[in-house]
């Protein structure tokens, strides 16, 4: 099954990366536009929680575009590299979580535990592309970092209009870097639709 897998064309794979990055990150910043109303569904209690929010979610993100870019692990067999990449953001989030927490207590935490799961991503990417012909994962890559940043900035900031400004900016770059996969998605809807009827 792996072999029929390998055998595909490259720009499946390729295509494949590049959608599930564009909407998990229109999710994540489309959530981060009403993470406000999402935290006080849950109980008006953890309304600070609402500055951290962004940078706990990057767990499901990293893990989720890690998968379409860590094919070169899957096809080479060498799933120690997966276990090399989790100590590689195992470390890094520790010694991340013994600097910060003391200082920062639970945003010290949240920014630590963003920045493993963004190594994660990272190295397994890496670790990937070294032992498989691949695709370029730049955008990939350079989102990633811009989200973190971004993610980094809301559990400091509490100008409310200025993290909304930086959010819909951001889904404005997104559209711009994804507008080929905009067109993809726009071109699958409308068929189900042409279907449906």
């Amino acid at each position: 099954m792996n072999g029929t897998k390998k055998n595909k064309p490259l720009f499946y794979y390729e295509r494949v990366s590049h959608l599930m990055m564009f909407l998990l990150s229109f999710c994540f910043l489309f959530m981060v536009l009403f993470k406000e109303g999402i935290v006080l569904l849950l109980s008006s209690e953890y309304s600070e929680a609402q500055y951290l929010f962004p940078l706990l979610s990057f767990y499901p993100l990293m893990m989720t575009i890690s998968e379409t870019t860590n094919l070169g692990i899957v096809f080479s067999k060498k799933s120690q590299l997966n276990i090399a990449a989790s100590l590689v953001a195992v470390l890094a989030a520790g010694m991340t979580h013994l600097l910060l927490v003391p200082l920062l207590g639970a945003t010290g935490a949240a920014i630590a535990t963003g920045f493993g799961y963004l190594l994660f991503f990272f190295s397994r990417t890496y670790f990937s592309m070294k032992h498989w012909e691949g695709f370029s994962v730049k955008r990939q890559v350079s989102l990633a970092l811009l989200l973190y940043v971004f993610a980094l900035f809301t559990a400091f900031n509490r100008i409310f209009w200025l993290e909304k400004g930086l959010v819909l900016l951001l889904m404005c770059i997104v559209l711009i870097v994804y507008r080929h996969e905009l067109k993809i998605v726009k071109t699958f809807v409308q068929e189900r639709k042409i279907r449906e009827v």
